[in-house]
């Protein structure tokens, strides 16, 4: 089984914003969610609760949740959600008979994942956001120890405001 990790970071390590409705510091990126949708769709994704409850729904995915609490996992919209994980190992252990997972966010569960991953997909949203206040390791920090398979940048057009460069790194 393979795991995989698709992330979309800016290039100071922002994530993510509590504020933003999307939960996003960038405006909506068209280009990086057909992306997303075309490397997740059919397979199992590990989340963590907090961006599973902010999660639209996501058709032909099953979700595994982690988390530390005990309370219920609740979600504004029906999804199709196959367990819920205390821990790493039990959310690794969820999906070994399948082929491949993806790790889906949020910052705690890549911090957790991120060094058992085989392959990351990541996005490089090609801009600073200080503002943002969820935030990783700056890509270059995440991609440290890894081999680039393939790097491809995108300027901005009337769907997609921001530059982003995608590229895939595995493990050597």
């Amino acid at each position: 089984m393979r795991l995989t990790a698709i992330l979309a970071v800016s290039r100071d390590g922002a994530l993510g914003s509590t504020t933003s409705p999307t939960g996003m510091p960038w405006p909506r990126l068209q280009r990086d969610l057909r992306r997303f949708r075309e490397a997740t769709l059919g397979k199992v994704c590990i989340v963590g609760r907090r961006t599973y409850e902010g999660l639209p729904p996501l058709p032909d995915r099953r979700l595994v949740v982690m988390t530390r609490t005990h309370a219920p996992v609740t979600s504004r919209a029906v999804r199709s959600l196959v367990g819920v994980a205390r821990s790493v190992d039990v959310a690794l252990g969820s999906f070994v008979h399948e082929p491949e997972a993806m790790v889906i966010g949020g910052a705690e569960v890549y911090r957790a994942l991120l060094p058992r991953c085989d392959r990351i997909l990541l996005t490089v949203v090609e801009r600073d956001y200080p503002e943002a206040d969820v935030r990783l390791e700056r890509p270059d920090a995440l991609t440290a120890g890894l081999v680039c398979l393939a790097r491809e940048y995108h300027a901005p057009d009337e769907h997609n405001p921001a530059p982003v460069t995608f590229s895939e790194w595995v493990r050597p």
